[in-house]
This record gives structure tokens, C-alpha cells and sequence, in this order.
């Protein structure tokens, strides 16, 4: 389970519920060669065609650009999982988030790394009603361990 029972606040609606449980299930998904591509291109189309994807403070926008960092980054961490245990909203409605939980991957030569990390969400509504993010802010300490 990628967020845990009793995370979301009441408050939030059942859309935005299921766009941030996909956002979730994409993030952890393995790095296998049949669907790596294909899950990085969905994650994308979770954004606004500018949509920002920052995590450890490099910023990537547009649907090409999160595809690429996700691609390099995730090259070499075939697992990773991100549960979530809490959510809250911030702002007039349910469309501003920050969320906190624990990070966990293992590295190809069985070494593993584990730590806390929070994020910052913003969705905002299409023309056509899908709810898209325009910001997705990933920030974990040490940032640095991302930058290389």
C-alpha cells in the first residue's frame, strides 16, 4: 500500500485521492525493461504539458523533461516505495497538498538507503475537468545523494 490508512485528510476529494494514489503506484514502480518506459510516460502525463517536477532542487518542466530525469535517476534503482503517511491540504480547497513519508530503495548491488522525505503539490483542474499537477516538489535530506 503506497498511502497508508488514515493519511488524507477528510477534506480531500476522491479525485484527488486516486490522482495522488496513481502519482504513488507510478513512483514505485519496478524498473523492468517491459514497462519502465511506459510507466515514466504515464507518470508524465500526470503534469500539465508545463507542469514542474523538482526533486533535490533541480527543477525539470514539461512532459519530456520528467521523463528524462526519471529515466537517469531511476536507471539504477530497479525498487523503490514511498508510503505515504500523511497529507495535508493547505490553501482555499483540496488542490494545494503536502505530504510526508519514508523513502526506501535498494540498489542493484543489494545495498539499500532509507529516509524521510516530503512533498508539495499542485493540482489544478483542465479545460476538460482532469485533474493535472502543476507542481510535484520532492524534497529528501541529504539532497545532494540526487544531484549526481
Amino acid at each position: 500500500m503506497t498511502i497508508l490508512p488514515g493519511a488524507f485528510p477528510n477534506t480531500v476529494s476522491p479525485a484527488v485521492k486516486e490522482l495522488m494514489e496513481k502519482h504513488f503506484q507510478l513512483s514505485n514502480a519496478p524498473s523492468t525493461h517491459n514497462s519502465h518506459e511506459a510507466d515514466e510516460e504515464a507518470f508524465a502525463a500526470l503534469f500539465t504539458p508545463n507542469g514542474l517536477y523538482e526533486l533535490a532542487e533541480v527543477q525539470n518542466q514539461g512532459h519530456d523533461a520528467i521523463i528524462a530525469v526519471r529515466r537517469k535517476l531511476f536507471e539504477t534503482i530497479p525498487y523503490r516505495e514511498h508510503p505515504v503517511t500523511k497529507v495535508f491540504t493547505y490553501g482555499s480547497d483540496d488542490l494545494n497538498l503536502m505530504c510526508f513519508g519514508i523513502v526506501d530503495y535498494a540498489y542493484p548491488e543489494g545495498t539499500t538507503n532509507k529516509k524521510e522525505w516530503a512533498g508539495r503539490y499542485e493540482i489544478e483542474k483542465t479545460s476538460s475537468g482532469e485533474l493535472k499537477f502543476k507542481l510535484v516538489q520532492i524534497i529528501t535530506i541529504p539532497a545532494q545523494e540526487y544531484k549526481k
